[in-house]
């Protein structure tokens, strides 16, 4: 069972001094889980998608929320709004990792239709 760790970066800048409600992170399940999914802050955000690799990945923070993975082709939503309130006005890393070893599979920023989205109120 390979270690999945998957790391997103957002830019919050424009919500500086704004209130929100919600955020949620909305991924598209390509390869489905049973596994409990972890999302974790991670303090550094000079990781670039390009370079990234597991020994140059940045460390794990503490758990933001947990969730079960899903099905194959359903949306999943994830409440983040803890952490994205902490970030507002700045970038935001955040990482998933799988406490099972079947980590789920979604689809990435290269996809036309079904990459994650950050929903804001």
């Amino acid at each position: 069972s390979p270690v999945k760790i998957t790391y997103m970066k957002f830019d919050l800048s424009g919500l500086a001094g704004r209130a929100i409600t919600s955020a949620k992170l909305r991924l598209k399940i390509y390869n489905s889980s049973s596994s409990t999914q972890v999302v974790k802050r991670v303090s550094s955000t000079s990781w670039s998608e390009g370079s990234i690799t597991y020994n140059t990945k940045p460390s794990l923070g503490t758990q933001v929320v947990s969730f079960v993975g899903g099905s194959s082709g359903i949306w999943k939503e994830v409440d983040i709004t803890a952490a994205v309130k902490e970030k507002l006005g700045t970038l935001m890393s955040i990482a998933i990792d799988s406490t099972g070893g079947d980590g789920l599979d979604f689809y990435s920023s290269e996809s036309s239709l079904d990459k994650p989205i950050l929903i804001i109120k």
